[in-house]
């Protein structure tokens, strides 16, 4: 429906949801947050619900991706992962005892929920590409949202057999991260492996807190890494690691981006 005269406006509600186009930005509606962050609330203190409700609480959640992107989609996997072990034994009936990931990812969620409404609007209108990253390029036709306010860094990530390095795209001589990888991390899978990469930045910006506020656009040559990042992982393994990763950017306030397509894919590492 186009607005009538004097109705125009950068800031529209729809279905709960504030489109904001003069900050290019999804957030949900005071009210429809307060509703959610109840619904969810009650879940944690029952622990024991009816299958029906879980999967009503798991769609609260997931439907706030317009508005709250990365959180949104961590916060769901378990319940999800929870939901179809139970339906595959008893059907739709029945009720569940919440597991301490499911927990722990709602609980994350709730806390997180405020901090975290308002996403950027992304379209094809308003992202930059950046197609060479490197004189021999990692990644390539990477799309990033213009977005505004925070401080902008893009950071480049890579794993071999036995070592991670990150670095500033803006300051390739400033390494990141140069670390080894343990023996128990060099038997992990290649995917995995390019997951750490981005754990292991993450955690040593936590500990030095030198990057903190910012949107971080994560260059990287693995698709797995584009996959964990934007839904997860139905791996408990896998799923805390992007957890923890999760919780470590939400502290230092970070909203990150991976690219929207990578240049390899490790089966094993799903």
């Amino acid at each position: 429906m186009s607005d009538g005269p004097g109705e125009a406006s950068t800031v529209k509600e729809y279905l709960g949801f504030v489109i904001d186009t003069a900050r290019m930005q999804v957030s949900i509606s005071e009210e429809k947050l307060s509703k959610i962050e109840r619904i969810v609330k009650e879940a944690l203190e029952q622990k024991i619900l009816p299958i029906k409700r879980l999967s009503k609480v798991q769609g609260k959640i997931i439907a706030l991706i317009p508005s709250h992107g990365f959180i949104a989609r961590v916060a769901s996997k378990s319940g999800y992962s929870l939901i179809e072990r139970h339906t595959k034994e008893f059907g739709w009936t029945g009720r569940v005892l919440l597991d301490q990931s499911t927990i722990d990812e709602w609980n994350f969620f709730v806390h997180n929920i405020r901090l975290a409404n308002g996403s950027p609007i992304r379209s094809n209108l308003n992202d930059i590409k950046v197609s060479t990253i490197l004189e021999n390029p990692r990644t390539n036709q990477v799309a990033v949202p213009n977005v505004r306010n925070l401080e902008k860094k893009t950071v480049v990530s890579d794993a071999s057999s036995y070592r991670v390095v990150a670095y500033d795209l803006m300051n390739s001589d400033k390494n990141e991260v140069n670390v080894l990888f343990t023996t128990e991390e060099k038997q992990l899978s290649s995917g995995l492996r390019e997951l750490l990469a981005v754990k292991k930045t993450v955690s040593r910006w936590l500990e030095t807190r030198e990057v903190e506020d910012r949107h971080v656009y994560w260059c990287t040559d693995s698709t797995n890494v584009v996959a964990f990042l934007s839904k997860g992982s139905g791996r408990t393994h896998v799923q805390k690691v992007i957890f923890d990763i999760a919780k470590k950017l939400q502290q230092l306030r970070i909203i990150a981006y991976t690219p929207i397509k990578g240049r390899r894919k490790d089966p094993a590492g799903r």
